[in-house]
């Protein structure tokens, strides 16, 4: 029997609670929305605000580069993301381009968001920032203010008439916004619907190259690819692989929303050893990272309790510890498990997407803990993902994935594989694995889930009036276009909450540190822990760590077909070609001496690379 610990209440034993993902009948078009389409409460004033939004949206924005409306693809806490078309000021088509703004410009923080994501420029698996000028976000209606204030604004102000200085004064404020590349294939909690909705199962090459895709996103994370001294210097430097270095420590960068629908689906990379059939996955949406500081008050580290959705915070953020911790004491920054946010924290992330993968379904709640033991590495830990193990439902995957899987779903954060683990375990088990799908196979595997891409719009397909005094003047007529309904998840989809201490029995428990670590009790009530013994299928490989594979020899930028990469010089990497018209922000040599005086967002501090307090594996 399970042993009680005598701190916590006899709670009931209830089920755990599973949602599918599904895709929604009863979705919200934004771009349908009318006034009569909104009923009173509590959501009344955000959709206001969206479609508001959207009817100023459709009218364009833009000086030198024209941004044009084409539909809206979803809406989070505060911010509104749409899909808009990008054209030279002649009119040209460029490129298609995702363009994020504020809902509520008084609750979020677009500047702090993409200061952030600035910081990991070049990383092949981030989503982008395109080079665009903010100060030139300005909406077409108010474009002729905009220039007439500015010309006014250069004259000497001894010069200026008193209508010039009263045109000043009217000038209008660019828009809250950014801009980023377009990632084509839509958000990976989409993919997974469609596979659920098709009734099909997820090739086990897939699940593998998507673990990969995952590890790398969070190696970018904790060592960003432009500040790693081997990458200084370079001249074509998008897209960079993340690696491990060798010479420096990783750094206390926390995603705080890694989740499927912040992940991103991209395209096959002709040419590529690891997206040569597989598409890439990216990571976005950095509105709630924070590079984690040490040795602050213990209510820092408490506020980041709440950063995420629920079903995916991690332990640190949910232990029981917490409800034992004396107020400012001060030992948060210290404690084993409580606050003790890092690389593992994504590492935790990371373990319940691949579950959503594997599953078709959200993590289960409650949270139960579970005592295995691994016979591939001869430990014993406590994990969360002991599901993956002992159900039969899941025999048909892989069980070396599923054991890396549940491992890196361990309790305690010491006991989750570090990313040279990671990285060779899952690439031995790409070039060794056998599986009855031929590459061929898994492309029109995914012929059938990925959405067919729209035909791309002809050049200068809107029409424009030109005023002839301004040659960069040019008024758009934006044309109709129908929007792609926005997808609405089940129960939690994409809201983000807060847990206080009294929030019931959706965060787990944890055994009393001072006991014995051999058994603990299940979120809801006591229960025996069961001893798993983990078998290994995955052959063996070479002592020592196993070398990453070679860069990239080329690379599809989004809006691309798959394409065959130029030769290049031996022994180099060929610098990929960009999107027509997309240009990367900051695409030169990284500015190491600008990183020093500017203040990394969340508190964070400017010593990214410095070795952190806490020893890691990562």
């Amino acid at each position: 029997m399970g042993i009680q610990d005598p701190r916590r209440p006899n709670l009931p034993n209830l089920p755990r609670y599973l949602s599918q993902f599904k895709l929604d009948p009863n979705h919200i078009n934004f771009d349908e929305l009318g006034t009569k389409d909104i009923a009173p409460g509590s959501e009344a004033v955000k959709l206001t605000m969206i479609k508001d939004k959207i009817r100023e949206m459709k009218l364009g924005f833009g000086i030198t580069k024209r941004y044009e409306y084409k539909q809206s693809l979803g809406a989070g806490g505060f911010g509104l993301t749409m899909w808009m078309l990008q054209h030279d000021y002649m009119g040209n088509f460029e490129c298609d381009v995702v363009v994020k703004m504020n809902i509520d410009p008084e609750r979020g923080d677009l500047h702090r968001e993409m200061r952030c994501q600035s910081m990991f420029r070049s990383s092949e698996h981030i989503v982008q920032l395109a080079q665009v000028d903010t100060k030139e976000f300005i909406p077409a209606r108010q474009r002729t203010l905009w220039l007439h204030a500015k010309e006014a604004e250069a004259k000497n102000a001894i010069f200026r008439t008193q209508e010039e200085n009263e045109l000043i004064t009217k000038m209008p404020k660019p828009l809250d916004a950014m801009v980023m590349e377009f990632v084509p294939n839509g958000d990976l909690s989409t993919f997974i619907k469609r596979v659920n909705q098709l009734q099909t199962e997820f090739p086990g090459m897939v699940l593998w190259k998507f673990f990969l895709c995952l590890i790398r996103m969070c190696i970018g994370l904790a060592y960003p690819v432009e500040f790693i001294p081997a990458n200084q210097g370079r001249v074509n430097k998008y897209p960079i692989v993340e690696n491990i270095p060798d010479d420096q420590g990783p750094t206390r960068i926390v995603h705080f929303d890694l989740d499927p629908k912040n992940i991103f689906v991209g395209r096959a990379i002709s040419g590529s050893n690891e997206h040569s059939f597989s598409p890439i996955l990216r990571l976005g949406d950095f509105g709630l990272t924070v590079e984690v500081e040490d040795d602050k008050l213990d209510q820092y580290y408490e506020q980041l309790r709440s950063y995420g959705k629920h079903g995916f915070l991690a332990p640190e953020q949910f232990c029981e510890d917490w409800d034992y911790l004396a107020s400012n004491s001060n030992s948060v920054r210290t404690h084993h498990i409580a606050g003790n946010y890092g690389p593992h924290t994504n590492i935790w992330a990371v373990g319940l997407t691949m579950e959503c993968l594997i599953t078709g379904c959200r993590p289960p709640q409650p949270v139960r803990v579970t005592q295995v033991f691994d016979e591939t590495r001869g430990v014993t830990y406590l994990t969360c993902g002991e599901h993956l193990l002992s159900d039969p439902k899941y025999d048909y995957i892989d069980r070396d994935l599923r054991r890396i899987v549940a491992h890196c779903q361990a309790y305690y954060p010491k006991d989750r594989p570090g990313f040279p683990e990671l990285e060779e375990a899952i690439l031995l088990a790409i070039n060794s694995k056998g599986y009855p799908h031929t590459e061929q196979d898994i492309i029109e595997w995914f012929d059938r889930i990925l959405p067919k891409p729209p035909p791309p719009p002809e050049p200068a397909a809107r029409p424009m009036d030109v005023d002839d005094n301004y040659s960069d003047d040019i008024e758009m007529k934006s044309r109709d276009s129908a929007g792609r309904p926005m997808e609405v998840d089940d129960r939690y989809g994409g809201k983000d909450v807060k847990m206080n201490r009294d929030s019931g029995g959706a965060a787990p428990s944890q055994a009393n540190p001072n006991h014995s670590p051999s058994v603990v009790t299940t979120a809801r009530g006591g229960l025996p822990v069961r001893n798993i013994i983990v078998a290994s299928e995955i052959p063996g490989g070479p002592s020592g760590r196993t070398g990453s594979p070679p860069i990239i020899n080329g690379f599809v930028p989004v809006n691309r077909l798959r394409v065959a990469s130029p030769a290049g010089p031996p022994g180099r990497a060929v610098s990929p070609p960009l999107a027509r018209g997309f240009t990367p922000i900051n695409r030169g040599p990284a500015q190491v001496a600008s990183l020093r005086n500017s203040t990394a967002p969340g508190g964070a501090r400017s010593d990214l690379l410095k070795n952190k307090r806490r020893a890691s594996p990562y």
